[in-house]
């Protein structure tokens, strides 16, 4: 966004103020001024010169001219008897007392000024004619894009021979160009007014809003003779619409602010207005449309105009009936830019009838454009929901000044007036009559009030401000202040109620009001010192606890934490084999590849398996401790989405070609086991078939693949991946992980606690051959519940499995103990009696 510092002088007083202070000031205090650009620079050495006579060289479409440029560059040029200079012109309008601008010898041409190539004029030879510098158009003047002629400068009273063009002009300026982003929150920013009272509260001068802000002067129409109904399908998609009717005619403009007579509405060349609009980085185009623009920038608010006339043809009816609803899935509309698009339900349509005239806040349709005989307009003022509108801005991929504004939120109340000035601008300085007077549909909003005092918003800055401070700057930027109960000015409540302008919707709670009062006075005013606050031993975070320990477990174990986005691509959902349809859907993502919150850790970490595997990185583990949220979890008693703590791992060895052995889903298994045992909890290993698959057991392959449950509790799942998701992300064939739910982990019980002496347990390996069809986990079982009933503590650690005899062996390393004695051989041969008893009870024996 760029601000012309001499527009903001026009509401503001900056007298005393360098535009490097200004420019400080701001990005300390309101926004990031990305850089300050001297306007008037490129054109330091221009000149407005007088075309005493113009000779066409025959058989060429060049003139030979003779300038008068009273005398005033200063520079080693040919003259002639007469003081005049000597230049060669291709311009078409070029004539005997034209007044045009001479950019001289030896200056930069200001189209080219601080590109990476300048061009800088010389003396040339031309068809046998000496050529001093040139006569300019506005492209290269860099003041347009028109290329017909040379600009015409009559009619423009300080024109003179020998006057600078950035006097005549007014492009002595410096413009401040704003990092926007961080301006979201505040559309009353992105209006000049707006952004100059912000500055006025900055540097602590009086600011008055222009009345016309407050008051729409009571519109009436001059000639009733055109009519318009609006009919908004959902309030929440269109807040207020506004709309007048004018009627036009083609032979005013505005030359010196006053109706007279051209050929046409365009006018010569430059005035005020379009010198603010090329300050503002838009180009003039045609007067209504330059108008409709101004005011925009002014104000912050978008315009659009509609051909009244066609839009009584494409409707049907005698009067125009404007709908403002969703539109269809596969509907179309061809835009202004001759561009075709098929609209989705997420859109918004302006309709004449039922038919579609323009895209709202994006674009106009092709068949209600303004042109040549175009007799009646219709200008719309009006605010959209802003996410709908970015999400329409992004899927057709247009963005606009106009779109910009909207996307921030335009307060409902701001049309009116704006919509008010417009007509009267029109009517003023173009000639039209108001054919109607203004018709809405629009909410009445009660502005926001907000309690405060003195002393709470102290408390939160740490400051020491009166009540006159406070009173004063929140004043100075269109804020009502009074006294709680009601008196004027402070009493002895000692309670300020701040009632927020209709352009400030960001204000509705305490520390918004606080905040104001901080940042208009700065917070790198406020002293530095620590808040007091009682010395009490804050309560421990259990949850950070329980992350920070498995963080270190993994770490310990060689794992690699990463953080990804908590959004997700609907791609990727699909991917990973989950239902897009349980991902909750974000209005108005930063991007297509963020549009849904995720339900499951693992996807994420899959691609980043494939961008690492993609960078030669052979074998690595990754982790990840974060939040998930889905449809299926349900909302919060606040009616916000539940969320889920996660821990998830990921791990892939390229050159290991033994992943259909398993290895893959058991070095997984190792590391989640790892991760429990730091928890003290007993987990059982059921298989995924089992139970109800949730968004987790999807994407793994339910042949290599457990859920971890303790009791009836499910903590999570771990195993490899689904065949079809490695192929879709394009990662190695060993890989697999685990993701499991941290908050189950915490509110499971725990093992207790005992401490004895180190060596008071044994180890022992043990193989048991079962059939084919038996389980690991189902064995596993088994040899748990020769524990079940004892004294003993316990570990047990996978080591092998192979084929044998037609069935398997499944092979453990057992350690076990007692705190209260030290074991002997015969435990050990009474434990391995127990399980071999219930082991050859499901048809095993020990081997």
């Amino acid at each position: 966004m760029k601000i012309s510092v001499n527009w903001l002088k026009e509401y503001v007083d900056l007298e005393g103020i360098s535009v490097s202070d200004l420019a400080t000031r701001i990005g300390a205090r309101l926004v990031e001024v990305e850089e300050v650009v001297d306007f008037g620079a490129k054109y330091k050495d221009v000149l407005v010169v007088r075309v005493v006579s113009a000779e066409q060289i025959e058989g060429t479409h060049l003139s030979v001219c003779k300038i008068d440029d009273g005398g005033k560059f200063a520079g080693e040029i040919e003259r002639d008897d007469s003081g005049l200079v000597q230049v060669v012109c291709g311009a078409p309008n070029v004539r005997e007392g034209l007044i045009t601008a001479w950019v001289p010898v030896g200056a930069t041409v200001p189209c080219t000024f601080g590109t990476d190539d300048p061009f800088v004029l010389g003396v040339k030879k031309m068809r046998g004619y000496m050529s001093n510098g040139m006569l300019a158009g506005a492209d290269e003047l860099a003041l347009g894009d028109d290329h017909s002629g040379i600009v015409e400068l009559n009619g423009i009273k300080s024109a003179v021979a020998g006057a600078s063009l950035i006097d005549v002009l007014g492009l002595d300026d410096y413009i401040l160009d704003i990092e926007n982003k961080s301006l979201t929150h505040r559309p009353d920013c992105f209006g000049i007014i707006g952004f100059a009272r912000e500055v006025a509260g900055i540097f602590g001068r009086e600011f008055k809003t222009p009345e016309w802000l407050y008051d729409d002067d009571g519109v009436k129409c001059q000639v009733c003779d055109a009519k318009v109904e609006i009919e908004v399908e959902n309030k929440a998609q269109c807040t207020a619409y506004r709309a007048i009717i004018l009627g036009l005619s083609s032979n005013y403009s505005t030359l010196d602010g006053k109706k007279q007579e051209v050929s046409d509405e365009k006018s010569a060349f430059l005035d005020e207005m379009s010198v603010k609009l090329l300050k503002s980085g838009m180009r003039p185009i045609e007067k209504k449309v330059d108008w409709s623009n101004y005011l925009m920038l002014l104000s912050g608010q978008p315009l659009h105009f509609f051909d009244y006339d066609k839009m009584l043809k494409v409707g049907g009816a005698s009067n125009v009936k404007i709908g403002v609803r969703s539109a269809k899935n596969g509907e179309k509309l061809k835009l202004l830019n001759d561009k075709t698009i098929e609209m989705t339900t997420g859109d918004i349509v302006i309709c004449s009838g039922n038919v579609p005239v323009a895209l709202a806040g994006v674009m106009g349709g092709k068949n209600t454009e303004i042109d040549g005989s175009t007799k009646r307009i219709l200008v719309e003022a009006a605010t959209f929901n802003l996410y709908n509108l970015r999400s329409t801005g992004m899927r057709y991929g247009i963005f606009s000044e106009a779109l910009t504004r909207f996307t921030k939120g335009q307060p409902a109340e701001l049309s009116r007036f704006v919509l008010a000035k417009t007509a009267s601008e029109l009517v003023d300085n173009l000639g039209m009559e108001k054919l109607s007077e203004i018709v809405e549909v629009a909410e009445e909003l009660e502005p926001a009030r907000v309690e405060v005092s003195a002393g709470e918003i102290n408390e939160i800055l740490g400051t020491a401000f009166s009540y006159e401070e406070i009173e004063k700057t929140l004043r100075n930027v269109g804020f009502g202040v009074g006294c709680a109960c009601g008196k004027s000015g402070k009493c002895e409540c000692e309670k300020i109620v701040v009632t927020a302008p209709y352009w400030r919707t960001d204000i509705a709670i305490l520390e918004d009001v606080a905040e104001e009062i901080g940042r208009l006075n700065g917070f790198d005013n406020i002293e530095l010192k620590l808040p007091e606050r009682s010395a009490k031993q804050v309560d421990r975070d259990e949850m950070g606890d329980a992350k920070q320990k498995l963080r270190k477990i993994l770490m310990d174990s060689g794992a690699n934490e990463i953080l990804t986005y908590s959004f997700v691509s609907g791609k990727l959902l699909e991917k990973a084999g989950l239902d897009v349809a349980n991902s909750y859907r974000i209005m108005n993502s930063i991007s297509p590849e963020l549009q849904y919150c995720r339900q499951s850790l693992i996807p994420s970490l899959a691609e980043k398996v494939y961008l690492n595997a993609k960078a030669a990185y052979n074998k690595f583990c990754l982790f990840e401790i974060n939040k998930i949220s889905s449809k299926d979890m349900g909302l919060t008693t606040e009616g916000v989405p539940v969320e889920s703590n996660r821990v998830a791992v990921m791990l892939t060895d390229r050159k290991n070609k033994n992943w259909e052995k398993g290895e893959a889903f058991y070095a997984a298994k190792r590391l989640c086991f790892e991760a429990i045992r730091g928890f003290g909890i007993d987990v059982d290993l059921v298989e995924i078939a089992e139970i109800d698959d949730g968004a987790v057991a999807r994407s793994l392959d339910s042949r290599r693949a457990v859920m971890l449950k303790a009791g009836e509790e499910e903590i999570g799942c771990v195993g490899e991946l689904t065949q079809d998701m490695k192929q879709k992300l394009k990662l190695p064939d060993f890989v697999a992980g685990f993701e499991m739910d941290v908050d189950v982990l915490m509110r499971l019980p725990k093992r207790a606690k005992r401490y004895g002496a180190y060596n008071n347990r044994e180890s022992i390996d043990v193989s048991i051959l079962v059939d084919e069809k038996m389980t690991w986990a189902e064995i596993e079982k088994k040899i748990r519940e020769c524990f079940d009933d004892t004294d003993y503590f316990y570990d047990l650690e996978p080591l092998d499995i192979y084929s044998k005899d037609g069935g398997k062996v499944l092979s453990w390393r057992i350690v076990f103990g007692n705190y209260e004695k030290t074991l002997t051989k015969s435990d050990a041969q009474i434990i391995m009696e127990e399980i071999a008893a219930v082991v050859a009870g499901v048809g095993g024996k020990i081997v």
